[in-house]
């Protein structure tokens, strides 16, 4: 017997080995150029995006329009024609998009079609209701996400392990393996986003395009636009100035109110309350107006700390009297609406966090917005005091309220013609407000990819992911977009672009870091690399199109060094002539696809004036 046991204790160990030595089980999709596979989707699936929200009355400072979200069967729809149109770009081949399967057909099962194939993903614990599963057993594959985008999103995921990536939102950040013969491997992929509220947009660049599903823009739609002017209407002035700010000794007309008066609270609820009601209860923003039309009555300076000052203006916070008031506020729409999130700014004269203990009431959101702030530098870096002093704000905020956001500039706001890299500020600053309990960032970006490319991309891929390996993601970028003989002196590029910003003691926007950032000397070595990488991309057209791209954000900051060169040297026709040049290559990049017209724009609005 003891004989008997030994052998079945061997045979079990021998097929132990062979299964775990056993090749991963992988699926065929395309083979020599023909579709084996079939995508499935639900028949019930329409190719639908929710309604677009009403728009808000009067300028916001928040995105122009909000991102239309995928939902429900039309992410289904979304995603089966995101799978066929990039596995045709790979192979040549025309994957079906099918009510069903054949018996014993190969398939990717998409969305609620997966879901009734046996995927379970409401076992993924996500706050915003995106997790996302891809399954694939050597079978058939299943992919799907608990909303519609979050469907897509699972889509994209799949095509990044074949090979797939979406750099920049066009046809030439489109980077996929060419190939005759699709396999997938085997593989169990879940996932949820990190930050709650994904946000990437800029003038002319709004809604949701697929490159940003692809790469995590989504979640919540938290707005937190100035809007005092949409609860209490100006008609009320007449019978009741007193709910109007108090300026200079007399009440005004307009959208800034004596937030101490307890009736003028009131009305501010039941407005904030009746656009709950329109716009379905979930969030509001009940920010101030933009500028500084604060009351100046006794009652509401009262409330002030006169021992906090905004450092960027000198002037008394009035911080603690608004958090007062938007406490009283939450309160009284909790009532109603025990559910909805209120936002506002954290601007202005308002910036620094609440004195003397105050707290937050837990529906309220303190989106953090440091226009005042450098720019140039990731929160708290030592060689930037006014870095340092926002890491403080913003730790005091976070000691106020369990709940802060982050709406911020992804550009050099006021200077948008130059390269300009903010890698090593994304690689600090998204990990630290998520670990600080952030719930969503709000990117204002230019889509100007000749200049802000790199970290564009990087900004929204920790969005979604701050835990992410930062430079497992760049050199992945530099790698894959650049190509393997161009990427490494891309990458070289970059570097030294980056390393030059984050360690610049200089704290100004506008244009007036250029001439400190961009020396001759630097100028010098950065035009070396990139005539480097054009050489080395030479045998691959697309990869020296992208190199050449960047050539011309470069050659940007080159000119402007000769203009201003020209101006200081008392030469302003030669200035002019330069001026001219620049002006027209960077209409020129506007007008390719890769850049902003807000380049030749301020170029008008700031240099052409000198």
């Amino acid at each position: 017997m003891t004989a008997i046991w030994r052998s079945l204790v061997g045979l079990v160990a021998v097929c132990a080995g062979l299964l775990a030595t056993a090749p991963a089980r992988a699926l065929d999709l395309v083979v020599n150029g023909k579709a084996v596979a079939v995508i499935v989707v639900d028949p019930n699936a329409e190719a639908a995006e929710a309604p677009e929200p009403a728009p808000a009355k009067g300028k916001a400072k928040g995105a122009k329009k909000a991102p239309r979200r995928v939902d429900g069967a039309g992410g289904d729809t979304m995603a089966g024609k995101v799978l066929a149109d990039w596995i045709k770009k790979m192979t040549g081949a025309d994957l079906p998009i099918a009510a069903k399967a054949g018996e014993g057909q190969a398939a990717i099962y998409v969305g609620q079609a997966a879901v009734k194939a046996g995927l379970k993903i409401d076992d993924i614990d996500s706050s915003t209701h995106e997790g996302l599963k891809v399954v694939c057993d050597g079978k058939r594959i299943l992919l799907a996400g608990q909303d519609g985008q979050s469907t897509v999103k699972a889509a994209c995921r799949l095509l990044e392990e074949m090979g797939c990536r979406y750099f920049m939102d066009s046809a030439m950040g489109e980077v996929y393996p060419k190939t005759a013969t699709l396999t997938v491997k085997e593989m169990d992929l879940h996932e949820k986003p990190g930050l709650a509220m994904r946000t990437i947009w800029g003038s002319n660049w709004s809604g949701n395009s697929l490159w940003k599903i692809w790469n995590g823009a989504g979640g919540l739609q938290m707005n937190a636009a100035h809007a005092w002017g949409h609860y209490v209407s100006k008609d009320l002035f007449q019978a009741h100035p007193e709910y109007f700010a108090l300026r200079n000794g007399e009440r005004k007309q307009g959208e800034w109110y004596c937030t101490s008066n307890p009736q003028l609270r009131k009305v501010f609820a039941e407005g904030v309350m009746a656009l709950l009601g329109q716009s379905g209860g979930n969030s509001a923003s009940i920010s101030p107006p933009d500028g500084i039309g604060y009351c100046e009555c006794e009652k509401c300076r009262a409330q002030d700390d006169k021992d906090s000052i905004e450092p960027s203006s000198g002037r008394v916070c009035i911080t603690d009297r608004y958090v007062d008031f938007f406490n009283d506020i939450a309160r009284q729409v909790r009532v109603k609406f025990p559910a909805a999130k209120l936002n506002f700014y954290c601007y202005a004269d308002y910036t620094q966090a609440p004195t003397r203990g105050m707290k937050l009431e837990p529906s309220l959101i303190a989106w953090i917005a440091p226009l005042r702030y450098c720019r140039l530098h990731a929160i708290g870096n030592p060689v930037c005091p006014s870095r340092v002093q926002l890491q403080e704000m913003i730790d005091g905020w976070t000691k106020a309220s369990p709940n802060i956001a982050y709406r911020t500039y992804n550009y050099n706001l006021a200077e948008c013609m130059a390269p300009f890299s903010m890698i090593s500020v994304w690689k600090h600053d998204i990990p630290y407000l998520a670990q600080h309990g952030a719930v969503g960032i709000n990117l204002e970006t230019l889509a100007s990819w000749q200049i802000y490319g790199p970290h564009m991309y990087l900004s929204i891929r920790l969005a979604y992911d701050p835990k992410a390996d930062t430079d497992a993601v760049m050199n992945d970028y530099y790698a894959k977009f650049y190509g393997p003989a161009a990427g490494p002196v891309m990458k070289q590029y970059w570097s030294e672009l980056d390393k030059a910003f984050a360690e610049l003691p200089t704290h100004a926007g506008s244009f007036f870091s250029l001439p400190r950032m961009y020396t001759p000397e630097r100028l010098a070595r950065c035009r070396k690399l990139l005539d480097q990488a054009l050489s080395a991309a030479q045998d691959d057209s697309t990869a020296m199109a992208r190199v050449a791209m960047n050539s011309e954000g470069l050659a940007n900051a080159e000119q402007y060094g000769k203009l201003r060169e020209d101006l200081n040297a008392g030469k302003p026709a030669e200035a002019g002539g330069v001026y001219e040049e620049l002006l027209t290559r960077t209409t020129a990049q506007a007008n390719a696809g890769y850049g902003n017209h807000y380049t030749p724009d301020y170029l008008k609005r700031f240099v052409g004036k000198m």
